[in-house]
């Protein structure tokens, strides 16, 4: 049984605000990967920067 199988522990998860996801790290790498494109675009649209 994986920790996120556990309804408890997915019941606590969800509490927090968080859904689970069980993946690969290989599907996990790929989620990221696309998050990273996604926010960086998302960043130069709203002309924001670091200072």
């Amino acid at each position: 049984m994986t920790v996120l199988s556990d309804p408890e522990m997915r019941k606590q998860l969800q509490a927090l605000g968080i859904e689970p996801m069980p993946s690969t790290p290989a599907e996990l790498k790929v989620r990221i990967s696309k998050e990273i494109v996604d926010y960086s675009n998302l960043a130069k649209e709203l002309k924001l920067s670091v200072e």
